[in-house]
């Protein structure tokens, strides 16, 4: 059986190695401790996160941040985690976030039965944008040879921005969209 405790302030490694091998569904945990660590005021991106610990190694986590957000991360001992991290947060329980079958055994375990979920699948795409071009509009004017040139210059530039999305794991795109955005004095 392993041992359920409150992580803290140092305990950042461990979390990071196990979350790690669940990058794609730990998302916001990973994001979140790496943002304010591990301890819990109450402010923006901060939470209690509970773990079970076997052997040294974390094998399960739950974290219930504060905005009311529960957030498991624990493929066993997932009611353990859950009622541990609500319990030592004593936050109210806005909605929960995590993979599909987590979300519903997360809300039986914690009695939500009769609230309503939304399960959607998520895909992560990937997004850039670039700018062609930026060069200068340049104007033409007729002078006598001997005539040294003389003329306001009102800087103007025109480029184009290009913008692509790539679904990394399957390389599928969204067409690609070209705007034409002109900056200066036109």
């Amino acid at each position: 059986m392993p041992t359920i405790q409150t992580l803290k302030p140092g305990d950042e490694e461990v979390l990071e190695a196990f979350l790690v091998q669940h990058a794609t569904t730990s998302m916001f945990l990973r994001s979140n401790s790496r943002a304010v660590g591990l301890q819990d005021n109450g402010e923006t991106f901060q939470g209690t996160y509970v773990a079970a610990i076997e052997d040294g190694q974390i094998i399960a986590v739950a974290a219930h941040y504060w905005n009311g957000m529960v957030i498991p991360q624990a493929p066993v001992y997932l009611e353990e985690v859950v009622k541990a991290a609500v319990a030592q947060s004593g936050r109210i329980i806005s909605g929960i976030s995590g993979s599909a079958n987590q979300v519903e055994a997360v809300r039986d375990i914690l009695g939500l039965q009769e609230t309503q979920i939304c399960l959607a699948d998520v895909e992560v795409w990937t997004m850039d944008e670039h700018r062609v071009g930026l060069k200068p509009i340049i104007r033409k004017i007729w002078v006598d040879e001997w005539t040294v040139p003389v003329a306001n210059v009102y800087w103007r530039f025109k480029w184009l921005w290009l913008y692509g999305f790539v679904h990394p794991q399957c390389l599928r795109n969204k067409g690609v969209d070209i705007t034409l955005r002109k900056y200066g004095n036109f």
